[in-house]
């Protein structure tokens, strides 16, 4: 287990995918919530970016999703405060 004092902020998978659809709506890129039968992804609608999350993926993966679609339109996670050393830190 990684030591939690070794790093200065941790977040919980809920405060990853706050932060994530909040970085998301300030550069432009529409975030949706719903039933799939994927885990969801990035699409295009109508000439636009609407990325799809799929409501019964764990938040995990749904941050993870909406992560890569964001890196995509050249926005990194270096936005959120810095954690253990995998994309994110998810406390459980």
């Amino acid at each position: 287990m990684v030591d939690p004092a070794h790093y200065d902020f941790i977040m919980t998978p809920e405060e990853v995918l706050a932060s994530l659809v909040e970085l998301a709506k300030r550069t432009g890129l529409r975030v949706r919530f719903d039933e799939m039968t994927s885990q969801g992804g990035l699409c295009m609608v109508r000439g636009e970016p609407l990325v799809v999350l799929d409501v019964r993926s764990s938040v995990a993966e749904q941050a993870e999703i909406l992560a890569s679609a964001l890196s995509r339109f050249g926005v990194l996670p270096i936005y959120l405060p810095r954690s253990r050393p995998r994309r994110f830190a998810l406390r459980h």
